[in-house]
């Protein structure tokens, strides 16, 4: 749209398999609808919600924490955390180690995935942010850790901020997300 910056709600978002064409090309330009700053406020659910000032996330912890992480299983070809290895365990390590920096209670699900939660998680339905921290052999950088570390961030900004939240928090760090250890992704 034209308009000038301000703060945007979406109100309502379709998923769609990108790998798929036809939906894909039938939704395009519709699969979001974003309104102008204050209208959400006029509206039922979850657009209810009226913008509000955003938390201030840390560049400097955002790198510590990236730096930690990626150090975890470096080598010259790439990174090596396949799942349920060595390397893999020290990944959760750290982030176990982090989510209680921040206060976050880690619980691990029965599939072994982890789940960095608020105090309050048994209030209600998380809002919930994270990715991986298992790589394909010799992977990229950025593949998973960095939806981790984002995730992590964003708790910590908003943790921080004091802000009222209506719902728990949660950061995920999914379990054999790759699926390169024995082709079966989660």
């Amino acid at each position: 749209h034209g308009l000038p910056p301000a703060p945007e709600v979406i109100r309502r978002m379709c998923l769609i398999d990108t790998l798929h064409q036809a939906p894909q090309s039938a939704l395009e330009g519709m699969a979001v609808r974003v309104d102008e700053a204050g209208q959400a406020g006029m509206r039922r659910g979850h657009a209810a919600y009226p913008p509000t000032s955003m938390a201030t996330a840390s560049q400097v912890r955002f790198d510590r924490w990236f730096e930690q992480l990626a150090a975890i299983g470096h080598t010259e070809r790439g990174w090596n955390r396949l799942a349920w290895t060595p390397l893999e365990a020290e990944a959760r390590e750290w982030f176990r180690g982090v989510a209680g920096e921040l206060g976050l209670d880690v619980r691990q699900d029965g599939a072994g995935s982890l789940w960095a939660v608020t105090a309050d998680a048994d209030r209600g339905p998380w809002v919930c942010a994270g990715s991986h921290l298992d790589t394909q052999p010799d992977g990229g950088a950025y593949d998973g850790a960095l939806g981790v570390v984002c995730a992590l961030e964003a708790a910590a900004a908003l943790l921080e901020s004091g802000a009222e939240r209506r719902h728990p928090l949660a950061v995920t760090a999914f379990v054999d997300e790759e699926g390169a250890r024995f082709r079966v992704p989660c």
